[in-house]
C-alpha cells in the first residue's frame, strides 16, 4: 500500500478578521492496532467577536464499513486531548449513515444512507449572533440537505463558545482518505461614529 495513502491529511483553515487564510496542518498516524482506530486532536477557537460564520467540512471516502467523525468540546484538563467525557458534539459517518450525537445527553440523530464507496463531503455551516448563540444552520452532503429538523430549529447544545478542541477520528478496514477543515469568516465591518 502506498505510504502516502496511509496518512490522513487534516487541514484546519482559520480566517481571522485581520489576517484571512491563516492555516495549520496535521496528519493522523498510521493505524497500528487491530481496531484500526486513528485520531488526532487540534486546538481551535470556537468564537470571537467578529467571527460569525463557521464552516466545517469533513471529506472522506464513504464505505459501508468505516466510521469517520469529528468531536467538539472543551479540553477541561488541558492535556491536549479531547477525552470522551469532554466531548459535547460529534458529527460524522458511521457504516452507511450520517449522524449527529449530542454527547451531553446521548441523543443521536441519523439521516438516510447515501451511496457508499465514493468520496463524500459533509458541510456543517452555521452563523452565530453577537452573543455566540446559533442563528442559522445547514448540514449537507455534496449539496443534498441533511437533518432538516436541526436546520429548522438548531438546539442550543449544537454549539458552545467555550469549545477549544476538536478530535478527528477514523475507524474501519477501508482507507478513508479523511480530511477536516474549519473556516471562520468575519461578518462585515463595524463603523463607530462619535
Amino acid at each position: 500500500m502506498n505510504m502516502l495513502k496511509r496518512y490522513i491529511p487534516l487541514l484546519v483553515a482559520g480566517a481571522a478578521f485581520e489576517a484571512m487564510g491563516a492555516q495549520s496542518c496535521a496528519t493522523l498516524p498510521i493505524a497500528t492496532y487491530a481496531d484500526t482506530e486513528v485520531s488526532t486532536n487540534v486546538p481551535f477557537t470556537a468564537w470571537e467577536e467578529y467571527q460569525k460564520r463557521f464552516e466545517h467540512r469533513l471529506s472522506f471516502e464513504a464505505t459501508p464499513s468505516n466510521n469517520v467523525q469529528v468531536a467538539f468540546g472543551t479540553d477541561a484538563d488541558a492535556d491536549g486531548v479531547l477525552g470522551p467525557d469532554e466531548e459535547r458534539l460529534v458529527v460524522g459517518w458511521d457504516c452507511g449513515e450520517w449522524f449527529v450525537l449530542d454527547a451531553t445527553n446521548g441523543v443521536r440523530l441519523v439521516d438516510a444512507a447515501r451511496p457508499t464507496n465514493r468520496a463524500q463531503t459533509l458541510a456543517f455551516v452555521f452563523e452565530t449572533r453577537s452573543d455566540g448563540a446559533v442563528k442559522s444552520l445547514s448540514l449537507s452532503s455534496d449539496g443534498v440537505g441533511l437533518f432538516p429538523s436541526l436546520a429548522a430549529t438548531p438546539p442550543k447544545e449544537l454549539y458552545d463558545t467555550r469549545w477549544d478542541m476538536f478530535r478527528l477520528t477514523a475507524r474501519g478496514v477501508d482507507d478513508p482518505h479523511a480530511g477536516f477543515r474549519v473556516q471562520t469568516i468575519p461578518c462585515g465591518f463595524s463603523f463607530i461614529f462619535r
